[in-house]
């Protein structure tokens, strides 16, 4: 029989090498292995939900009014700002000075930053919102933009002076 087997050997030709011996781990209380997981497929996975996600959304265009507007002392104004799909409420108003950056007025279509007087007030909804000044003072003057927060990138519109 042995010789049987070594005529075999020789008449196959040579044998392909034997699987190396699987990986050892010391064994823990128990008798289990460590379990080995490969991130590579759920990260791989969370990157295209991330993606799919992201790119759910299309930008949102704003649209404020008037363009320019001239007013008196004492006046009260109100600037209307228009999303092209609802923002359920996710709108802030900024006032910028020249020289200076952008300060938050209102956010959440509604709520009123810290500081800020309460000649200020901010109401809409859905892809409708304003921004009323009251009793217009001298330091009222600068440029006022409304900002939606819904969708990324977040978009703003230059409009009110």
């Amino acid at each position: 029989m042995a010789r049987q087997l070594q005529e075999e050997e020789k008449s196959s030709g040579p044998r392909a090498p034997a699987p190396a011996p699987r990986e050892q781990y010391p064994q823990q209380p128990g008798g289990l292995a460590p379990l080995r997981t490969d991130m590579r497929v759920p990260t791989q996975l969370l990157g295209l939900l991330l993606l799919w996600f992201t790119g759910a959304r299309c930008d949102i265009q704003m649209t404020q009014s008037p363009a320019f507007l001239t007013a008196s002392l004492g006046d009260s104004v109100t600037i209307t700002c228009r999303a092209s799909e609802g923002i359920y409420n996710a709108l802030a108003w900024y006032q910028q000075k020249p020289g200076n950056p952008p300060k938050l007025l209102i956010y959440s279509a509604k709520s009123l930053a810290d500081g800020v007087p309460s000649r200020f007030s901010g109401s809409g909804s859905s892809t409708q919102y304003s921004l009323k000044i009251g009793d217009l003072q001298p330091e009222d003057i600068a440029t006022y933009y409304c900002q939606q927060g819904w969708s990324t990138p977040p978009t703003v519109i230059q409009a009110m002076t």
